[in-house]
């Protein structure tokens, strides 16, 4: 590409400066492009996956929830991995019945909002 001084001055020619960003494209060639087709909307969006991981929120006794935000920081997991670790060796440990009658033994009982 060249670039030409202004009229009234010496009419020298200088080559342009080039970034890496910038194609060269020559005369010719650029005669040769064309614009590219439009794509055709799309009618209908692919169908999605079932997702393998759910979201649940719980409130969580005040020392319990800091204890856990502690372990999971230092550990570095996070803290859904913990939870979720601590909840499938608790079901493994025995029956619905079983694990329903520890808790209330222990003093769990249903909580409300009120």
């Amino acid at each position: 590409m060249v670039i030409k001084k202004r009229a009234g001055k010496a009419a020298a020619a200088r080559p342009a400066r080039k970034t890496a960003s910038q194609p060269e494209v020559k005369p010719s060639a650029a005669a040769d492009l064309k614009p590219a087709p439009a794509l055709a909307p799309e009618t209908s969006a692919p169908p999605r996956k079932a997702s393998k991981i759910s979201t649940v929120s719980h409130t969580l006794d005040t020392a319990v929830a800091e204890r856990l935000r502690h372990f999971a920081f230092h550990e570095r997991v996070s803290e859904s991995a913990v939870l979720e670790y601590a909840l499938r060796e608790f079901f493994k440990s025995g029956e619905d019945a079983a694990l329903g009658r520890r808790l209330r033994d222990a003093g769990a009982a249903l909580r409300r909002r009120t």
